[in-house]
């Protein structure tokens, strides 16, 4: 077996590492964080644009430190966040959007509203996503579920309306369950997550792009859930626009179609999360900056953001830098204007 998959002490992976020319600001600081985070984690998972690949051998570009490597780790991590913040939020207000359709056009007895000829039937790449099979397994679940509500609904009630029931199931489920929708559900949902953009004339444009949406929103939730690199992710599923639109694939597609829905916030939440993460990485690596907007397909401006405490003249690429809490943020050129200084210890990379 390949030595490359033997066990190796911390202090083995460092001497690896150093062997192919990745510099480090502090050995006990990254030893700690390959026992908290992991080796493939962190190195296997973002290193590729830091490494020069000469035949069988790899090393560092040079001037990149191990603590730039893991910086990119974080920002992956924030953005992760980010994204299952944002994708929760989705999909709350999707449950409760198509909960109201069900009820209001069914009624509020699973044993009716699950009827399978309130659904279409049609073909799908995969036999366990077929309407009979997703139909199935909520009924399912408003069966056998031991889960409050549902469990209290069904013993002490003898229905479960939509608004309990579709809180049991997962979002893939709830994804495929829509894909089964009839025209009047499907052009009621659209006009409830669209709002006044909709009309007779656009409806059926917006169909394919709803249902890519939400498939590739479920792609991004279901990548950030399980720890997925994320920063330069492409969606598998192709968007279908209504319209000409030249976004890029990954990111910007995301933000682009959450901004397309009537409610706002995972949007907003996400957009702003994006721009805090992307501008304390290019502040902290601003050498990178080209290298971040071709992974994540973003332009980025370099103005280059940092912290200053009113207690000090000092401006931070760190906002708890030395344990300081910094109360504001500033352009850098601000900064210096308003007389404040580098600090030596976090700004290395601004100098």
């Amino acid at each position: 077996m390949d030595n490359m998959y033997h066990y190796t002490t911390t202090e083995q992976q460092i001497q690896k590492l150093k062997s192919q020319l990745l510099t480090f600001e502090n050995e006990k600081i990254a030893a700690q964080i390959l026992q908290t985070y992991g080796y493939y984690n962190i190195i296997n998972g973002y290193r590729d644009p830091y490494i020069i690949r000469e035949y069988d051998t790899k090393k560092y570009c040079p001037d990149v430190t191990f603590e730039q490597i893991f910086s990119l780790f974080m920002l992956d991590h924030e953005i992760r966040n980010a994204i299952l913040l944002s994708m929760i939020d989705l999909e709350e207000h999707l449950r409760a959007v198509v909960a109201d359709i069900i009820a209001e056009d069914f009624g509020s007895d699973y044993k009716k509203y699950l009827a399978k000829d309130n659904y279409r039937d049609r073909a799908v790449s995969n036999p366990r996503f077929r309407r009979n099979l997703i139909l199935e397994g909520i009924r399912k679940t408003a069966e056998c579920s031991n889960t409050q509500p549902i469990k209290y609904y069904r013993e002490q009630h003898g229905i479960i309306p939509p608004w309990i029931l579709l809180k049991g199931i997962n979002f893939g489920t709830l994804v495929n369950y829509i894909r089964f929708f009839k025209s009047p559900q499907r052009n009621k949902l659209i006009k409830k997550l669209y709002g006044d953009v909709i009309t007779d004339e656009n409806i059926d444009e917006y169909k394919d792009f709803l249902s890519d949406t939400l498939f590739t929103c479920l792609e991004y939730r279901n990548l950030a859930a399980h720890g997925g690199r994320i920063y330069n992710y492409i969606p598998n599923t192709n968007i279908r626009y209504f319209n000409d639109s030249d976004t890029k694939k990954g990111l910007p597609q995301l933000l682009y179609i959450l901004s397309q829905f009537k409610y706002q916030r995972p949007h907003s939440t996400l957009d702003s999360a994006l721009i805090d993460a992307l501008n304390n990485y290019c502040s902290a690596y601003p050498n990178d900056l080209k290298r971040i907007e071709a992974s994540t397909g973003f332009t980025l401006y370099k103005e280059i953001q940092v912290w200053i405490n009113p207690n000090s003249k000092k401006y931070h690429a760190d906002q708890h830098c030395s344990g300081t809490q910094c109360t504001m943020r500033l352009e850098i050129n601000m900064a210096k204007k308003l007389g404040y200084n580098a600090c030596q210890r976090c700004c290395k990379k601004l100098l």
